[in-house]
């Protein structure tokens, strides 16, 4: 069997991932997940899994696969709160709120966005119901043959709003692929809307969601794949800036 070792710079990010890919097999959810086969001193051994990394035309196939994640998570994040960590058992997922808050106000000052705009949303956001990051670049994802969408790392997990794994992978094809047909992004969030069931993201919600994504992806701007800028490909108008 071929496997994939991925390395970790401490035992704590080695020991998070190895607690978060548990935590993410025991949701028995409608996705793919490479097995762990072993664990070394500062790495894991998966499974290596055949696939493409999908393009944007498979961005409804990948939304429908987060959303089917998003549904199995749901009741373990029942009384959740985005403004504070959840205790899920196998682990403790992050907050929403403060892991991000110093982390958009740096770059949202490189980008002359407000920070009173910025404190809006995450504001706004902290009343919401509490979803799952588990950070949805399109690299994370392999199309397989067989299984449909695969997931693959896991170094991060916390919570999240609903639509804001979907708005991660929408800049990250975006950022790494140039502009986006507004009808197949509209085709993303109805397969994603489909798998959750009665929660739902709006566009306007994605629309937000994103420019939080941006503003955390942007500093990574000529690295990872990520070589187009945002701002030029944004295909709607800035929500932050609505917002003042």
């Amino acid at each position: 069997m071929t496997i994939f070792v991925k390395r970790y710079a401490t035992p704590a990010t080695l020991r998070a991932a190895q607690t978060h890919h548990a935590w993410l097999v025991g949701l028995n959810a409608d996705v793919r997940l490479p097995r762990l086969l072993d664990r070394f001193s500062d790495g894991l051994a998966f499974e290596a899994m055949p696939g493409d990394i999908p393009g944007p035309v498979r961005m409804p196939i990948v939304a429908a696969a987060i959303g089917r994640l998003h549904t199995a998570a749901a009741p373990r994040l029942r009384d959740s709160r985005l403004d504070r960590p959840h205790d899920v058992g196998a682990c403790e997922l992050a907050d929403f709120i403060h892991t991000r808050r110093h982390r958009l106000h740096d770059t949202a000052r490189t980008h002359h966005i407000p920070i009173t705009a910025v404190d809006r949303v995450l504001e706004a956001a902290s009343t919401l119901p509490a979803s799952l990051y588990k950070d949805s670049n399109l690299r994370n994802f392999l199309i397989t043959d067989t299984d449909g969408v695969a997931i693959v790392d896991f170094d991060d997990l916390t919570l999240a709003p609903y639509g804001y794994d979907l708005a991660k992978l929408v800049v990250s094809m975006a950022m790494t692929h140039g502009p986006l047909d507004t009808n197949v992004i509209a085709m993303a969030l109805d397969a994603y809307n489909s798998a959750l069931g009665q929660v739902r993201c709006t566009p306007e919600d994605l629309a937000i969601w994103a420019e939080l994504n941006w503003l955390l992806t942007t500093p990574y701007t000529g690295r990872n794949g990520y070589h187009q800028h945002w701002p030029s490909l944004r295909p709607w108008p800035h929500p932050l800036t609505r917002r003042l």
